[in-house]
């Protein structure tokens, strides 16, 4: 199917394939870009959010929290993000570390239990944080949200990305909440089904 598709934007104009290179963006199709990007800006400010499509496609949302990542604040050793929505038992996963692209997940990378940051939210407050309508501090303040893990790392989650929409107008910086990681050990896991 991807390569009759492939074939079709070909002919209209849109791609071109050069070798074993692969396809490539022609004028026309690079034409195209100015306007797709306005019809996402148009998507993203009047579509409403869809909590559904968490389940149907985990890896498109993991994907829009991993662009609100901010390059440069991120932890320098990889830490996971397991996020279990309260609706279902199904988890995900986004690891993050300075200097390498974020990714998503959708099975436990089975990275250092010590690094893991356990996420409990609604699947609508997980899109709204991927689509940046909503903040993290906020999230964790109002109690739509749930953080558990090493209390440092924990502590820190909001400082790894962008700041929502309505932090960004509002221009305020909302206090962090947080639970507290077990005193023994720092951390305090999610219970795992």
């Amino acid at each position: 199917m991807l390569t009759e598709r492939l074939r079709r934007l070909e002919t209209l104009g849109l791609v071109s394939r050069e070798g074993s290179i692969g396809y490539r963006l022609t004028t026309v199709g690079a034409g195209l870009m100015p306007v797709l990007s306005s019809l996402r800006g148009w998507a993203e400010t009047w579509l409403p959010d869809d909590p559904a499509m968490v389940e149907r496609d985990p890896d498109v949302v993991l994907g829009w929290l991993a662009q609100r990542a901010r390059a440069g604040h991120l932890p320098a050793e990889p830490v996971v993000l397991e996020f279990w929505p309260h609706e279902h038992p199904r988890r995900y996963w986004l690891v993050l570390q300075d200097g390498v692209a974020p990714y998503g997940c959708l099975t436990d990378p089975l990275l250092d239990t010590g690094r893991y940051v356990y996420v409990r939210c609604a699947l609508a407050t997980l899109l709204a944080l991927a689509r940046g309508r909503q903040d993290w501090p906020g999230a964790l303040t109002d109690g739509s949200l749930t953080a558990t893990g090493v209390t440092d790392l924990c502590r820190r989650v909001p400082e790894w990305f962008a700041p929502g929409a309505a932090a960004i107008n509002s221009r305020s910086e909302p206090a962090v909440g947080y639970e507290n990681g077990d005193a023994s050990s720092g951390r305090t896991p999610m219970p795992r089904m």
